[in-house]
C-alpha cells in the first residue's frame, strides 16, 4: 500500500547535472590526469546516449 509520494520539482532532493559537469568532477576526486580532448570525446559519447548521473 502506498503511504505518500514526495516531488521533487524545483531540485531540492535531487539535481540533475550535465555529463560534462558530473564526469569531470568524478575525474578530479579520483585524481586523474586526462587530456581535455578525451574528456570531450567521452561527455560527446555519454551525451549522445543521455547518460545522466
Amino acid at each position: 500500500m502506498i503511504k505518500g509520494v514526495m516531488f521533487d520539482f524545483s531540485g531540492t532532493l535531487f539535481r540533475i547535472e550535465s555529463a560534462a559537469q558530473w564526469l569531470r568532477a568524478v575525474v578530479v576526486k579520483a585524481g586523474w590526469d586526462a587530456p581535455q580532448g578525451e574528456l570531450d570525446a567521452c561527455v560527446n559519447r555519454l551525451e549522445e546516449l543521455r547518460a545522466q548521473p
